[in-house]
C-alpha cells in the first residue's frame, strides 16, 4: 500500500469480497484510499470493470502479491505511459505483477481470451494489443499465488541477506 500511494495519481484498492471494503485490516488499508468492490467473474471481467471506471487517462493494476513492488516501479510506469501504450511487470512464473495502459489502448479488447493464472497470461494480453503497440518491461518479480510460491520467495530473501 505504501509503494502505490502517491499524489501524482489517484490510487484506488479494489477487493474482495465486497464486504471489505469497509475494512482497514488494522490500518494495512489506509482510510484515505478509495475502496471499490472487484465484481464478479473472472480476473479479465473485473479489470476491465476497474478500467471503465477509472478516470480519463492511462491506467495501472497492481497486484497485491507481488512483495518487492516498490515505489520505483511504479514511478517508471508512468513514466513510461507517456510515451509507450502498455507497460508490463512480468512475473515469474509467465503473468505479470503489473499492467498499466495508456488513454488510446484501454479497451475491454485487451482482456478477451486471456487463459488468468497460467504461464500465458502475459502472452495472452499481448496478443491482444494492436500491432503497433509499444511496450515497456519492467524488471521481472516474483508474484505469491500459492505457499510453494511464498517459500520459494522466502528461500530467495534469505540468499541475499
Amino acid at each position: 500500500m505504501r509503494a502505490a500511494r502517491d499524489t501524482a495519481w489517484d490510487t484506488r484498492l479494489y477487493v474482495e469480497p465486497a464486504l471489505a471494503v469497509g475494512d482497514t485490516l488494522g490500518g494495512l488499508w489506509p482510510p484515505n484510499i478509495a475502496k471499490y468492490p472487484q465484481g464478479h467473474g473472472h480476473l479479465g471481467d473485473r479489470l476491465t470493470r476497474a478500467m471503465l471506471e477509472a478516470p480519463v487517462g492511462p491506467v495501472i493494476f497492481v497486484g497485491a502479491d507481488a512483495p518487492d513492488m516498490s515505489h520505483l516501479h511504479l514511478r517508471r510506469a508512468a513514466t513510461s505511459l507517456r510515451r509507450n501504450g502498455l507497460v508490463f511487470g512480468p512475473a515469474d512464473d509467465g503473468g505479470f505483477w503489473l499492467l498499466g495502459l495508456s488513454q488510446r489502448l484501454k479497451s475491454p479488447e485487451v482482456f478477451k481470451g486471456v487463459r488468468w493464472s497460467t504461464p500465458h497470461a502475459m502472452e495472452d494480453v499481448w496478443s491482444n494489443l494492436p500491432e503497433h503497440a509499444r511496450v515497456t518491461l519492467l524488471p521481472q518479480l516474483i508474484d505469491i499465488d500459492i505457499a510453494e510460491d511464498w517459500k520459494r520467495y522466502k528461500k530467495q530473501r534469505r540468499g541475499f541477506r
